[in-house]
């Protein structure tokens, strides 16, 4: 179960950086 839900983490982390949501990605860009 634990490793289900980090796994959805990681996926959530990415479609966050490729929509460019995470202020990480915008600082990269910029």
């Amino acid at each position: 179960m634990c490793l289900q839900l980090e796994q959805g983490l990681q996926e959530a982390k990415i479609e966050k950086y490729m929509s460019g949501e995470l202020p990480v990605k915008k600082k990269k860009i910029s």
